[in-house]
C-alpha cells in the first residue's frame, strides 16, 4: 500500500476487523455508561474518565487494532525503491488520528449520560473536564502507539507486537493497584488525576514532548537500520 492513503488498508479491511472495533465500541460506551451513572463515582466523573482500568481494556485494544490495520506497509519492491522513514510520518499521522478515534465513544458516552440522560447544565466546567480528560488520554495513547511501532519497526509484524501491549494494559491498573504501585503510576503517568487544567501544561506537557521526541527519533533509526526487504 503506498503512503498516500492512510485509509486503504482499513477499506479493504476484513468484516471481522469491522467487527471487532465495533465490539470495543459497545464495551466502551456499555461499562464507561455504566460506570458514568453510578451513585459511587457522582461528582467524581473526571477520574472516572481517566480511570486506568477502564482505561486499559476499553480504550487502548481499538487503538492498538487500528494501527494494527491502519498503518501503512511497504511492499518489498517499495522498500527497495523508497526511504521507509516516508511511511513512519504517515503511520504517526496514523497513529494520532487513531488515538482521537480511540477515545470518541467514551467522550460521545460521558456526552449523553451527562447532558441528556442525567439532564445536568453544560457548562464550561463540565467541558474543561472532558476536554483534560481527552488530552490526558490522547497523549497515553501517542506514548503506546509510539512504543508499538518501535517494535513493529524493529522487525514484528503487528499481528505480533499489539497483543501483548492489550494484555498489559489490560491487567497493569488491577495487577499494579496494590504491588509494586510505582509500575502502575509510571506505566499510566499521563492518567494521573491533575488539580486543574493549567496542570496539564506544567506538569505533563515537558515529559510528554520529551518522551515523543525520544521515541519517534528511536523509531525514525529503527526503521532506516532494519533490513525491511525480508518482512
Amino acid at each position: 500500500m503506498t503512503c498516500r492513503n492512510v485509509f486503504a488498508v482499513l477499506a479493504r479491511a476484513h468484516p471481522l476487523v469491522w467487527l471487532a472495533l465495533a465490539v470495543c465500541a459497545a464495551v466502551a460506551t456499555l461499562f464507561s455508561s455504566m460506570a458514568l451513572m453510578s451513585d459511587a463515582t457522582r461528582g467524581l466523573e473526571y477520574e472516572t474518565l481517566i480511570n486506568v482500568n477502564l482505561f486499559g481494556y476499553q480504550v487502548v485494544p481499538p487503538y492498538l487494532l487500528l494501527l494494527c490495520f491502519g498503518s501503512v506497509r511497504y511492499t518489498a519492491l517499495e522498500r527497495v525503491r523508497a526511504d521507509p522513514s516516508r511511511a513512519l510520518g504517515v503511520n504517526l499521522r496514523w497513529m494520532a488520528l487513531s488515538a482521537v478515534l480511540a477515545v470518541l465513544p467514551l467522550l460521545a458516552t460521558y456526552g449523553v449520560v451527562e447532558f441528556v440522560v442525567e439532564r445536568r447544565p453544560c457548562d464550561r466546567n463540565a467541558l474543561i473536564v472532558a476536554a483534560v480528560a481527552a488530552v490526558q488520554m490522547v497523549m497515553e495513547l501517542a506514548l503506546i502507539g509510539l512504543t508499538a511501532n518501535l517494535v513493529v519497526n524493529c522487525g514484528v509484524p503487528w499481528g505480533y507486537a499489539a497483543p501483548p501491549f492489550m494484555v498489559m494494559f489490560g491487567l497493569s491498573g488491577w495487577l499494579f493497584s496494590t504491588w509494586n504501585q510505582w509500575v502502575g503510576e509510571a506505566l499510566f503517568f499521563f492518567l494521573e488525576p491533575l488539580a486543574d487544567a493549567g496542570s496539564l501544561i506544567r506538569d505533563k506537557a515537558p515529559a510528554f514532548l520529551g518522551l515523543v521526541a525520544t521515541l519517534t527519533v528511536a523509531n525514525l533509526v529503527a526503521c532506516q537500520r532494519t533490513d525491511h526487504r525480508g518482512r
